[in-house]
């Protein structure tokens, strides 16, 4: 039961050894349940799992507190974490949200996808007294959801949805983003549910892209009956035998013709390449090249790496080209970009072919609709632009070197059908030492596409494909 209090609103005292910008800690009674999504009832529940999480946004005279209250089942009492200062002594506003096991969580954000559904209230109250903290809240689903019905082990990809992919918790404001997801129907003949909302909610519309062929299908939808909080439903996967009420188109095809390579406009006026570096099929994997060298090999490691070398004069071994770090691991000369003497793609192919940036490589991911797909026995993402036109990114690997298992004959290409690691031409430098490269990661077991740092074996001295552009 939420108690009242006295009508003088009073901010609470820091307690004893604490110091202004310390966390505070306090036990806190839940008057409240959350409506959870049910196909039957929609029911209402008061029942918490262990360590379940609600971030608490307290209004003060001073402006909001975020707070983390976290359960224990055992005692059935909530423990909220807050730094700064909460109103006692009087029922005072907050908001209230939850989220259903979010995919990570640390000091300033938690991780949502389109996965997990999002609960909250902005009308609770609070009370702060003698020491515990008296919470009243109904927390509500912020999106409908669906799930797609088909053909057990049907994969494809969807757009037109926008769903949660972050909750910043200093700054009160839950992140979204429009994606495409790659998804596949269960064993049950359904897909998970997929909690979102429509991208643009005069034109509900959702587009399914099917990973087997270079057909794509399109449907509107009515948007109040459809993803409506609090309300579930399915929607019946398309295909060439079923259409169920959607229109049907065909890609753009991958290549003209067979004059490789072709310039395909991907956007912004820069265009890419049909196919890798070192292979004319749009498919195939190609040569594999150490970042900065021209010439590709077979036997990846840094000791017969371009540009680490052993120096007698440092008496180690030493960068001796794209070094910005302690000059003691190498020759310090601020570049941060492969100059085109040194670039795998301008080398092999000339005219203003080279490889692509950092940045380009953001541009083409937020810029364009990513499908997991098989392309003839490759797979890789297929990337359709706002434009129509198409490239194909195979898994094609990574050559790195296994120390454990040294082998004069070179290295194993790994993880060739999992995942694909393309250089681009810029250096990082802000965690890795200048020992990595940023490159395109993507994956079809975490079903990952980002540019990445030095998590992704993205060492220069590694072996990784290339995609080239030009203007």
């Amino acid at each position: 039961m939420l108690l009242t209090g006295c009508s003088t609103e009073i901010e609470e005292q820091i307690p004893s050894g604490n110091e202004e910008g310390m966390v505070h800690t306090v036990t806190m009674r839940l008057d409240g349940e959350i409506q959870h999504f049910d196909d039957d009832t929609r029911s209402v529940s008061s029942d918490w799992d262990n360590n379940a999480k609600l971030y608490i946004q307290y209004q003060t005279s001073s402006g909001k507190v975020s707070g983390v209250a976290t359960y224990n089942k055992s005692s059935d009492e909530w423990t909220v974490s807050y730094y700064g200062s909460i109103t006692s002594n009087v029922k005072t506003a907050c908001e209230v949200y939850y989220f259903e096991n979010p995919s990570y969580t640390n000091v300033s954000s938690v991780g949502l996808n389109a996965r997990k559904p999002v609960y909250f209230d902005t009308q609770a109250s609070y009370l702060y007294k003698e020491g515990v903290v008296y919470l009243k809240t109904l927390l509500r689903p912020k999106t409908g959801r669906i799930r797609f019905h088909g053909t057990p082990g049907y994969k494809f990809t969807f757009a037109g949805l926008k769903c949660f992919t972050e909750y910043n918790i200093s700054e009160n404001r839950i992140l979204s983003e429009t994606i495409a997801q790659n998804i596949t129907v269960g064993t049950d003949g359904y897909t998970p549910y997929i909690y979102a909302t429509f991208v643009d909610d005069t034109n509900c519309q959702i587009t399914v892209y099917d990973a087997e062929t270079d057909y794509y299908y399109q449907r509107g939808f009515n948007k109040n009956s459809v993803l409506t909080p609090t309300k579930s439903g399915y929607i019946d996967v398309p295909t060439l035998q079923s259409r169920n009420g959607w229109t049907i188109q065909e890609l753009s095809p991958l290549c003209p013709d067979n004059n490789h390579p072709h310039k395909i406009d991907m956007g912004n006026g820069l265009k890419w390449a049909c196919h890798n570096l070192g292979n004319d099929e749009p498919g195939a994997g190609g040569y594999c090249y150490a970042w900065g060298e021209t010439s590709n090999k077979y036997k990846f490691n840094d000791e017969n790496y371009k540009y680490y070398k052993y120096v007698n004069s440092y008496e180690d071994w030493i960068y001796t080209k794209y070094y910005n770090d302690a000059p003691d691991y190498g020759k310090v000369d601020n570049k941060t970009e492969l100059e085109l003497s040194d670039d795998a793609a301008r080398a092999a192919w000339g005219g203003t072919w080279r490889m692509p940036t950092h940045d380009e490589f953001i541009s083409l991911i937020n810029g364009c609709t990513w499908i997991l797909t098989q392309r003839n026995r490759f797979y890789g993402y297929r990337v359709l632009a706002p434009n129509g036109n198409t490239i194909f990114l195979p898994f094609a690997g990574i050559y790195e070197y296994d120390w454990s298992e040294d082998d004069s004959d070179g290295n194993t290409l790994k993880y060739s059908r999992e995942m694909g690691l393309y250089w681009s031409s810029t250096l990082e430098i802000e965690e890795s030492g200048c020992e990595c490269a940023y490159c395109l990661y993507i994956s079809d077991t975490d079903e990952n596409v980002c540019v990445s740092n030095n998590d992704y074996d993205n060492y220069r001295w590694n072996g990784l494909t290339v995609r080239p552009v030009c203007k």
